[in-house]
């Protein structure tokens, strides 16, 4: 038995009408089906797959992580504020540093004996102020 049993009868049909596909007219489906083959016929070329997408840009990829490899800033031993240039700034920092007794990464180890105390300050600033014109 089915459930819309005690349902009248005018209210299933109104349903089942509700349910039902709508009707394509004959001209209209072969229209459709005309420019369907036409598509085929004319070998469009199918849609390119992620395989496909993903063998033509290694390349390029690869090139780009190179470029942004090699031409990335480097990085100046001593310069601990990331200024780009080794400064008194440097030197200050690694000074007031050393004194607070907080610890530093190694790069602030200026003079590498695995400490960070003021004569890492030192080292720096020596570095940094140069009197005789060699080079810094």
């Amino acid at each position: 038995m089915d459930e819309r049993d005690d349902l009248p009868e005018a209210l299933r049909e109104e349903l089942a009408a509700l349910v039902r596909p709508p009707a394509i007219p004959d001209e209209r489906d072969a229209a459709i089906r005309a420019r369907l083959g036409e598509a085929l016929e004319a070998g469009r070329p199918a849609p390119p797959s992620r395989l496909r997408l993903l063998k033509r840009a290694w390349l390029p990829a690869a090139v780009a992580a190179l470029l942004l490899f090699w031409l990335r800033p480097r990085a100046i031993a001593g310069d601990v504020d990331g200024s780009g240039a080794l400064d008194v700034l440097d030197a200050y920092a690694v000074a007031l540093r050393a004194r607070s007794g907080e610890g530093a990464d190694e790069s602030w180890d200026i003079d590498e004996d695995g400490r960070l105390t003021e004569a890492d300050a030192r080292a720096l600033l020596q570095r940094v102020v140069r009197l005789d014109g060699g080079p810094g």
